[in-house]
């Protein structure tokens, strides 16, 4: 004879049921979490090849990262696409709203013109690297740029700065847009402000290839830490990420 279950028995399951959903639910989410962290962190490690052969193909020349026209044709996306061939790099997979956003990046790719559109950057490239540095200058552009040191070239990095990073919705890091108040969360993130979206923390690859994950408050010590290093014993006033981001 079949067994019935009697309604207490059932309601027993029932909640034994329940109970094994509630402690399985937040475990496969943080599995979720971590999965698409480990893809950013892949991406950015995609990025950096790309950086590098591009690098070892120009006598050490760094892409312009103060190149912020988003159908550039001399934008860092569009001088690593010939070797990176992927148009999705730029985004991070737990950046919001991937569809919409200031930073829509047009690839070109080939000679004849033709073009692809990807939106939203979420992963983007030191702002102080590359041919638009024109070092000891100050810029009253509005985007924080001021450079303490001109770095054309791999070769002329005293430290590995920070190469890419998630970020909030733009083609550059800006250090303007990455004051100590924008990172500890005490004031709006910009366009161009870091982002710790994976668990708190954000994803870093630097020009020597290392990566690191880090929270806003802990990309400033590092920043300060260069700051006084750097700018305090040379008695110049550039901001402090300004110093962070050139290797100085």
């Amino acid at each position: 004879m079949k067994h019935r279950f009697t309604f207490p028995e059932l309601v027993i399951i029932s909640g034994i049921s329940l109970l094994a959903a509630a402690l399985l639910i937040p475990t496969l989410g943080a599995a979720g979490k971590k999965a698409r962290t480990l893809a950013c962190t892949e991406k950015q490690q995609n990025l950096y090849k790309g950086f590098a052969a591009y690098c070892s193909d120009n006598d050490n020349l760094l892409p312009d990262g103060a190149q912020l026209d988003r159908r550039s044709k001399d934008g860092w996306w569009n001088k690593l696409y010939p070797y990176t061939r992927d148009n999705h790099l730029s985004r991070c997979p737990d950046a919001a709203d991937p569809d919409n956003g200031p930073a829509i990046i047009t690839f070109y790719t080939g000679p004849e013109g033709k073009y692809l559109k990807y939106a939203k950057a979420s992963i983007a490239y030191n702002s102080q690297l590359g041919a638009g540095n024109n070092g000891g200058t100050v810029s009253s552009s509005g985007h924080g740029l001021g450079y303490p040191k001109q770095i054309k070239k791999v070769t002329d990095l005293n430290k590995p700065p920070l190469l890419f990073a998630d970020i909030t919705a733009q083609v550059s890091i800006l250090p303007g847009d990455n004051r100590q108040d924008q990172l500890n969360g005490s004031s709006p993130a910009a366009p161009g402000t870091f982002a710790a979206r994976h668990l708190g923390k954000g994803n870093i690859i630097f020009t020597d290839g290392h990566a690191e994950a880090l929270s806003g408050p802990e990309l400033w010590q590092k920043a300060e830490t260069a700051y006084n290093a750097s700018a305090k014993r040379t008695g110049t006033a550039f901001p402090v990420m300004n110093y962070f981001l050139t290797g100085q």
